[in-house]
């Protein structure tokens, strides 16, 4: 988290998919300049919690949080930077999240694999990543992955 936090530039549209209780939301938006965090949880009371985080760390100015379907992009606009905590969650079912992503940004895809899983087959994962960019001229099939 603290990682991220230093890659937000000053300005950025964050969404944090699966944000669970709201500590992503919640470190970023104290430790970055984000024009604003939006934490989407699926599980309600998950993201009770999330709300009471971000109103006891006093960051209602930039973070939020709302319950809802994790792959429903049609209503929130368009992001620098999209944080999926979306584990065991199939690469291919991803593909709306590549039309919210504003040009130049990035998604952090977090799938729970170890460093060694990582090193073993990332070239199946960046093809698959590649793929979905594809189908978004905006994106200009740029995709990296880090572990």
């Amino acid at each position: 988290r603290e990682r991220l936090a230093t890659l937000v530039a000053p300005g950025e549209r964050v969404l944090i998919l699966g944000s669970g209780i709201g500590i992503t939301a919640c470190v970023l938006g104290a430790r970055s300049e984000p024009a604003e965090v939006l934490g989407i949880e699926r599980d309600e009371v998950k993201n009770e919690f999330a709300v009471a985080n971000i109103c006891d760390n006093k960051l209602q100015r930039t973070v939020r949080s709302i319950a809802g379907d994790l792959l429903d992009m049609s209503q929130l606009g368009s992001f620098n930077r999209i944080c999926a905590f979306l584990k065991f969650q199939p690469i291919e079912n991803l593909q709306p999240l590549m039309g919210a992503l504003m040009p130049g940004g990035t998604l952090h895809y977090y799938n729970h694999e170890s460093k060694e899983e990582f090193s073993q087959e990332p070239s199946a994962v960046l093809e698959a990543f590649r793929a979905l960019a594809a189908g978004h001229p905006h994106l200009q099939g740029e995709v990296r992955l880090t572990w």
